[in-house]
C-alpha cells in the first residue's frame, strides 16, 4: 500500500495509484479507496470458488433477491464520489509540478493562503491567482 512515513516528523503521507502513478491523497480516501479493491478481490474470489452466475443461479430454481439491504443512496453516491476523485486524479496529470505543489498543499494537506505565504515566501494575492488559475484548469479539463 502507498503509505510513507516522515522519519523525522512522522507525519504520515497517503498515496493511491492511478495509470501507473502515485498520487497524494487523503486518509480518508486513501482507506476508502483500498476498503473498495479488497472488496472487488473478496467478490472474485468468491465468484471464482463458487462459479456460479446469476442467470445459472436462477435458472436452478434459487431465488435471488435483488434488493439490498445497503443503503443504494450511499452507495450510489460513494460510487460517484469514487469514480469523480478517479477521474480527478487522472486530470491532474496537466499540471506543473508548481501547480500540483499548490494544490496539495491546499487541498491535500489543508493548509491556509496565509501559511503557503509564510512558508514559501509567494505573496496572497498570487497563491490566490494561481489557486483560481489551476482550479479553472482543471475545470476545463474535467469537462472534457
Amino acid at each position: 500500500m502507498g503509505k510513507k512515513v516522515n522519519e523525522i516528523t512522522g507525519e504520515i503521507r497517503y498515496f493511491i495509484p492511478v495509470d501507473g502513478k502515485m498520487y497524494e491523497t487523503t486518509e480518508e480516501v486513501y482507506y476508502a479507496y483500498y476498503k473498495m479493491e479488497r472488496r472487488e478481490r473478496y467478490l472474485e474470489e468468491r465468484s471464482l470458488e463458487f462459479e456460479l452466475s446469476y442467470d445459472e443461479l436462477n435458472e436452478s430454481g434459487f431465488q435471488v433477491e435483488m434488493n439490498s439491504s445497503v443503503d443504494k443512496g450511499n452507495t450510489e453516491q460513494d460510487a460517484i464520489t469514487t469514480v469523480m476523485i478517479e477521474k480527478m486524479l487522472n486530470k491532474l496529470s496537466v499540471l506543473n509540478d508548481y501547480e500540483l505543489w499548490l494544490i496539495q498543499e491546499l487541498y491535500t494537506h489543508g493548509k491556509t493562503v496565509r501559511q503557503i505565504e509564510d512558508e514559501s515566501g509567494i505573496k496572497k494575492s498570487t497563491v490566490w491567482d494561481h489557486q483560481k488559475t489551476i482550479l479553472h484548469q482543471l475545470r476545463l479539463e474535467m469537462e472534457k
